[in-house]
C-alpha cells in the first residue's frame, strides 16, 4: 500500500489553496485544518478529504461554514444513482450553495442574479466530483467526470467553500460581482481558509453505496468533536 497522490494539508488560510502540497505552516490553535488524501491499493486509489478544528472544537463561524458544506454533500449524495444527470446534479447543489451564502449574510440578490453573475464559482471555484479508479482524477470515454451516473461508476463528491483572497479580490473589483458580496461580512472570514469534505461512491442498480462511511471516517461536526475529543483524552493519559 503506498500513497495515491500527494497529500494536501493545508491550515488556516492555507486550506483555501486547492492543491496545497507545501504542507510546512505551523498549524494554529484556532485553524481549521483541511486534510485530502488517499492510499493506493491493488493500483486502485482512493481520494478522501476532511477538515477539522485543530482545537478540537469548532468556533460559531467555522460550524456554519461546515455545516453548509456538508449540507450540500448530503443534497449531492441524495441524488447519486443510476440514470442521474451530472449536471443537474451540480446545478442543483450549487443553487443550495447560494441559498446557505445568502443565510449567513455573506451575500445578496436574488438567485438569478447571483447565478447569472458566477457568485457560486467565487467561493466552490472546482467541480463537485470526478471518476476514481486507476488514477486518482480517472478517465473515461467521457473524460474525466460523468455526464449520466451508470451502475459500476466510481466518483468523488466532494463540494467545498473557500475564501480565496485573489477570487474574492476580482470579486470585489468586478461591476456586476461586487454589489452582490457582503464584503465586511466576506473578509471578516479570509483568515478560516476553506472547507472540503470528499467521500468516494459507488453507484449501484438502486442507488449508491459511501465507500468511506463504510470505512468509519467521521464528518458530522459533532462526530469530529468527540473523536478529537477521545483522542485526546487518551494521549492525555498515556
Amino acid at each position: 500500500m503506498q500513497l495515491g497522490y500527494p497529500c494536501i494539508v493545508g491550515a488556516g488560510a492555507n486550506g483555501a489553496i486547492l492543491h496545497y502540497e507545501r504542507n510546512s505552516a505551523t498549524v494554529k490553535p484556532n485553524d481549521l485544518v483541511l486534510v485530502d488524501a488517499g492510499a493506493e491499493f491493488r493500483h486502485y486509489t482512493a481520494d478522501i478529504t476532511r477538515t477539522f478544528p485543530a482545537s478540537g472544537k469548532f468556533t460559531a463561524q467555522q460550524r456554519d461554514i461546515y455545516d453548509v458544506v456538508l449540507s450540500m454533500q448530503q443534497h449531492e449524495l441524495s441524488q447519486i444513482q443510476p440514470g442521474a444527470s451530472w449536471a443537474d446534479i451540480q446545478q442543483s447543489t450549487r443553487q443550495l450553495l447560494l441559498q446557505q451564502l445568502q443565510q449567513l449574510g455573506l451575500v445578496k440578490g436574488s438567485a438569478d442574479a447571483l447565478t447569472d453573475a458566477g457568485i457560486d464559482r467565487v467561493f466552490m471555484p472546482h467541480g463537485l466530483g470526478h471518476f476514481l479508479g486507476l488514477d486518482v482524477h480517472d478517465v473515461s470515454d467521457v473524460g474525466p467526470v460523468p455526464q449520466r451516473l451508470q451502475a459500476g461508476h466510481v466518483i468523488t463528491v466532494e463540494p467545498g467553500l473557500y475564501f480565496m483572497p485573489l477570487l474574492l479580490q476580482r470579486a470585489f473589483n468586478d461591476p456586476k460581482q461586487a454589489p452582490l458580496l457582503v464584503k465586511p461580512a466576506v473578509e471578516a472570514l479570509l483568515d478560516m481558509g476553506g472547507v472540503r469534505i470528499e467521500d468516494n461512491v459507488l453507484v449501484t442498480d438502486s442507488g449508491h453505496f459511501n465507500l468511506t462511511m463504510a470505512a468509519g471516517m467521521p464528518k458530522e461536526a459533532a462526530e469530529i468533536e468527540a473523536y478529537m475529543a477521545a483522542h485526546n483524552a487518551s494521549c492525555s493519559s498515556n
